[in-house]
């Protein structure tokens, strides 16, 4: 038996079968043909927002629940399990992206690298290149609101500190390795999904000592399909 239940405040519908919230559905032998192919069902199922049961307990793991749907598992009573899937569920595409320039960064002074998001778009990090670091150089990272986005009445609500939408580096030193120099930050599996129009903002901090810096900035970037 697979009972799906809805999981949201509201109505919708999955696969031609409309659920109330909080209501079940008990799939038929003809449903499980169709919702365990279909990309709404397969995303809804694991983000939480619709429930699956094998008729006696809800599935906490919703990739084992998504699992149990295509019937690589038989039960909820699963303590530990292997990922049958070799490779991450289809659900995003990969979407890296540099800043559009190298930019220059004078001993003892700041500068600020903008980069403006041209859709939704999900982020776990990003890779800076770096000519020349010295020790004690060092990044802020924001994101933030230049362009005013975000409307009025929301910011108090969204924004730590409107323009800027949440500060997700606070302060951390430039990784040096010679003349170039390569620091990564990967926040997997935390994602943050930035919204189209707002700016990924890096400030990069040197020291007096040294020549010019050369900074490059790409960023680890993803697309709900």
């Amino acid at each position: 038996m697979i009972i799906a239940k809805n999981n949201k405040v509201t109505s919708d519908v999955w696969a031609g079968q409309t659920i109330e919230p909080s209501a079940e559905y008990t799939l038929q032998a003809v449903d499980v043909v169709t919702w365990k192919d279909n990309l709404k069902v397969n995303q809804d199922i694991l983000s939480g927002d619709l429930r699956i049961s094998d008729g006696t307990t809800y599935f906490s793991n919703f990739v084992q629940a998504l699992d149990f749907l295509k019937g690589s598992i038989i039960s909820s009573k699963i303590t530990d399990i292997v990922d049958p899937h070799p490779f991450a569920q289809p659900l995003y595409r990969t979407k890296r992206m540099k800043t559009s320039a190298i930019a220059t960064v004078i001993p003892g002074t700041t500068i600020e690298i903008l980069f403006q998001l041209p859709a939704e778009l999900y982020t776990n990090g990003g890779c800076m290149i770096v000519e020349n670091a010295k020790l004690g150089d060092y990044i802020y990272a924001e994101v933030e609101d230049h362009d005013s986005v975000i409307p009025a009445p929301y910011r108090a609500a969204l924004c730590e500190a409107w323009p800027v939408v949440g500060q997700y580096i606070i302060g951390e030193w430039v990784e040096v390795q010679g003349q170039y120099s390569v620091h990564k930050i990967n926040t997997a599996p935390l994602v943050a999904k930035i919204t189209p129009g707002l700016y990924l903002s890096m400030h990069y901090v040197a020291t007096g000592e040294g020549v010019d810096r050369k900074v490059a900035v790409n960023y680890y970037m993803n697309k709900k399909l």
